[in-house]
């Protein structure tokens, strides 16, 4: 993939997941994918869906390489 992120799709996922509780889940109607956050440990967790969607690759690439999160599929 060469798609990299902009300073401003880095911001909003930080954003978005800033918002969420410990443990919150966000739900991608794009691809029909639901993500949950545990930032005491910094894991994100894809519950549905897997990483062959662009969309998942995407926001696990910002979510490891940019945010510092350790990134699973469930």
């Amino acid at each position: 993939m060469n798609w990299q992120p902009s300073e401003s799709d880095i911001a909003w996922t930080k954003q978005l997941i800033g918002s969420l509780k410990v443990g919150g889940s966000w739900a991608v109607p794009l691809n029909k994918s639901i993500w949950t956050f545990w930032h005491d440990s910094k894991k994100a967790v894809l519950q549905l869906g897997d990483l062959s969607d662009e969309t998942n690759r995407r926001i696990a690439l910002i979510m490891r390489d940019n945010l510092g999160w350790v990134v699973t599929i469930k």
